[in-house]
């Protein structure tokens, strides 16, 4: 679903333009903070380290640690097709459609440096579909993508669909969403500073479409763990 390569160039939206200052400002705090907390797995990035807060007793522990569990798992990937149906201004009260399928910003507000939005979406529902001439955009269950665009700076942050509230009315489905952004900070003598206000007007509301073209399975194998407490 965090197809950003491909969203990126179907949306036509260059890549992230990194601010100098900013950048050296965390090259330093990364810096800083391995000398302070070393951690052998960052110069080991080929290792995969899984978290559980699980508690096993002693034995338990002790068991593993004398015969290392191996892993295996099927591993199933969906393929997907980006396709832009539309795109509006992220203001309040705007609204745009396609084919049944449109989005209006019902509400917007801000927190500290970060945008939220409320979102009506309406979206054709399965029979609607099949009843549409040529090749669908939407298929069965079929996600589509809401992705918060900026141009001149290459910003991209794409919104899946996620379970919301929703009514069926004459063959479409209605449903509220939550899109929260954090426009990119940058930092000037060592402070968070907010973006100007043009980035704000330039910013844009695109629905893509993410139909399924093909999955592709493998099955991923791990001969051993390396345990740690």
């Amino acid at each position: 679903m965090d197809a950003r390569p491909a969203l990126r160039s179907v949306l036509g939206v260059p890549e992230l333009i990194p601010d100098v200052e900013t950048q050296a400002w965390w090259k330093k705090m990364r810096a800083d903070r391995k000398q302070a907390e070393p951690d052998p797995l960052l110069d080991t990035p080929d290792r995969l380290r899984l978290r559980s807060g699980l508690r096993l007793p002693d034995s338990v522990v002790a068991h593993l640690r004398e015969t290392p569990p191996s892993y295996r798992a099927n591993l199933s990937v969906d393929v997907v097709r980006p396709t832009v149906m539309f795109e509006l201004p992220a203001k309040l009260g705007d609204w745009q459609a396609r084919d049944a399928h449109g989005v209006r910003v019902i509400e917007k507000s801000t927190r500290d440096f970060d945008l939220n939005f409320e979102l009506l979406l309406s979206e054709p529902i399965s029979f609607l579909r099949e009843l549409r001439r040529g090749a669908p955009l939407f298929r069965g269950n079929d996600v589509c993508a809401v992705v918060a665009v900026q141009r001149s700076t290459g910003y991209l942050v794409p919104n899946i669909r996620s379970s919301s509230p929703f009514l069926f009315v004459g063959g479409v489905m209605l449903s509220r969403r939550s899109f929260n952004i954090s426009p990119p900070r940058i930092v000037r003598a060592g402070a968070w500073q907010s973006q100007p206000s043009a980035w704000f007007d330039e910013l844009k509301l695109a629905v893509v479409a993410l139909p399924v073209v093909g999955t592709l399975s493998h099955e991923l194998t791990a001969d051993r763990f390396e345990l740690s407490r």
